[in-house]
C-alpha cells in the first residue's frame, strides 16, 4: 500500500490481522500488530479486533496481556470483548477464569453482565460438569433484573443429557 502511496488506517490493519491470527499465521499478525502500533494509535475497538483474532487462533496467553493492557491505559472495556475472553478461556480450559472475569471483571469495570455474558458462562460451567455454579448464575441472573433467554435454559438440559 505504501508503495502506492497509500496510508493504511485502522481498519486495514484490523482486517490483515484478523486474516493472519485466523490463519494462524501469528508471526505475521504481530508483524502488522508492530506496523500498526508504529503507526497509529491503538484504541478500544484495535484491541477487540486484537483479542478476537488471537482467541481465534487460540492464543489466550497474548490475549490476556492485551486484555491487562487495554486496562492499564484506561481504555474502555466493552461486553463483547469480555465475552471474548470467558469464552476464550473456556476453549483453553481455564473455566474458572470465565465466571470469576464476568462477575468482578465487568463489574468493576462499571459494566453490567448482559444475557450474553451468562449464557457464555452457563455454557462453559455445564460443558465442565459444574451445575452448583450453573444455579448460582442463574440465581445472579435473575436477581440482577435480566431474564434468560431459551438458549440458556437448553444449555443445562443438554449437559444434563450428555451426563455427567
Amino acid at each position: 500500500m505504501k508503495e502506492r502511496g497509500l496510508a493504511p488506517i485502522n481498519v486495514t490493519y484490523s482486517i490483515l490481522f484478523d486474516v493472519f491470527a485466523r490463519e494462524n499465521d501469528m508471526e505475521r499478525a504481530f508483524e502488522m500488530y508492530g506496523a500498526w502500533r508504529a503507526g497509529l494509535e491503538v484504541d478500544e475497538y484495535t484491541y477487540g479486533v486484537l483479542i478476537q483474532g488471537l482467541r481465534a487462533g487460540g492464543i489466550m496467553k497474548h490475549v490476556w496481556k492485551l486484555f491487562k493492557s487495554m486496562s492499564e491505559k484506561m481504555l474502555k472495556l466493552s461486553n463483547l470483548i469480555c465475552d471474548m475472553m470467558i469464552y476464550g478461556h473456556s476453549k483453553e480450559g481455564s473455566t474458572c477464569r470465565a465466571p470469576r472475569l464476568l462477575l468482578k471483571g465487568m463489574s468493576q469495570n462499571g459494566m453490567a453482565p448482559k444475557v450474553d455474558s451468562y449464557s457464555v458462562s452457563i455454557y462453559v460451567l455445564c460443558n465442565q460438569g459444574k451445575r452448583q455454579e450453573v444455579e448460582v448464575l442463574l440465581n445472579e441472573m435473575l436477581a440482577s433484573g435480566l431474564r434468560p433467554n431459551g438458549s440458556i435454559y437448553r444449555v443445562p438440559y443438554d449437559a444434563k443429557l450428555k451426563g455427567p
